[in-house]
């Protein structure tokens, strides 16, 4: 730990380990936000070790009263087309890596304020602080990831950083029913015969979804996982395995469909301060319904663990609004470059 900035009032600290935090002062703030809890911090360190963490605390006087995590990311998934073009860049960002504020494995911001915080001075300091880090390491880019729109409208960013929409929002669904029937009662007539539709069709194949506390045959999991990202041509990402071997460090479901020994589907269920988030989806070619099978059994999931809001990836935009989804609108970076011309590149695009 090392302090990093200082006024009269406002002071940064900086972190390279979420151990060397304190887990009652990391959850004073974000203890209503998903994913932003200690545990969850620590889990990420484990799956992403690739990824160096930079843990920026913000004290008014002796108060933390605003936190932004960030990586150091060589190997960041990007959704870069056509493929010999995404290999340039993931060489590129292998010498000269990312610089990302986010919180990790959820698609959320990394940026995070008490209710007390003077958001335009914590911002201004944190960014700039960024900055200089991202110049220490020799960062290509500095990013605030998947950012609130009305964030990119406050004063304290630094001139460098330049608001950019993401093309690919994600979903989410605040749960408002008592239980998963209820829930399904409360659908359209058309989703609850799809519903039932569903059940019916995966018994006549003989889908059978299963819960399971840790990740049952990773290798054949990950064949499945990885036929889903290349027929959507995303870019496998790298810490899918490490996703599944450390599930005891957090509360999470690992799902599996299969049809007698064959599995023809699998998915984890991660939850973190009241949030359910669906990852790792893989499904067989051939056999139909397994999607559904496992999105349900999800739900069921996330209403027996007390859940209050779950989120889904992007794509797919019409069947989850049927289902109760909203778009989400923290689909905006903030970006800006420690070297200049990369910095002009940024200024042309925005």
């Amino acid at each position: 730990m090392r302090e990093i900035s200082s006024t009269a009032k406002l002071r940064l600290k900086t972190y390279l380990h979420i151990h060397d935090i304190e887990a009652d002062l990391w959850n004073k703030i974000g203890k209503e936000d998903a994913f932003q809890s200690h545990q969850w911090y620590f889990y990420a360190e484990k799956v992403m070790v690739d990824c160096r963490p930079f843990y920026i605390l913000a004290y008014d006087n002796e108060e933390l009263v605003g936190r932004a995590t960030f990586y150091l990311v060589p190997s960041e998934p990007l959704p870069i087309q056509p493929t010999f073009l995404r290999n340039i860049a993931q060489q590129i960002f292998r010498r000269w890596p990312l610089f990302i504020c986010r919180t990790p494995l959820a698609g959320l911001s990394g940026f995070v304020l008490s209710e007390q915080a003077d958001g335009d001075e914590v911002l201004a300091k944190i960014s700039s602080a960024a900055l200089a880090q991202a110049r220490e390491w020799k960062s290509s880019f500095l990013f605030f990831d998947f950012v609130e729109q009305e964030l990119t409208f406050l004063p304290g960013w630094k001139p460098r950083f330049k608001p950019m929409m993401v093309s690919e929002p994600g979903t989410l669904m605040k749960l408002s029913s008592p239980d998963f029937e209820s829930y399904i009662s409360g659908l359209g007539k058309d989703e609850r015969y799809h519903y039932r539709r569903i059940q019916r069709k995966a018994q006549e194949l003989g889908i059978v979804v299963e819960r399971h506390t840790s990740a049952t045959d990773p290798d054949e999991a990950l064949d499945l996982i990885r036929a889903v990202e290349a027929k959507h041509t995303s870019t496998p990402v790298p810490w899918t395995r490490a996703l599944l071997e450390n599930l005891n460090l957090i509360d999470g479901t690992w799902l599996t469909a299969r049809i007698e020994d064959r599995l023809v589907g699998c998915g984890l269920a991660l939850r973190d301060n009241g949030a359910q988030i669906n990852t790792a989806l893989g499904l067989a070619d051939d056999v139909p319904y397994v999607y559904f099978a496992l999105l349900y059994e999800s739900l069921r999931l996330a209403f027996e663990n007390n859940v209050h809001m779950v989120r889904l990836g992007s794509g797919a935009y019409d069947v989850k609004k049927h289902l109760g989804f909203q778009v989400e609108t923290n689909n905006y970076v903030m970006a800006a470059s420690p070297n200049s011309t990369l910095q002009r590149l940024i200024d042309r695009m925005a």
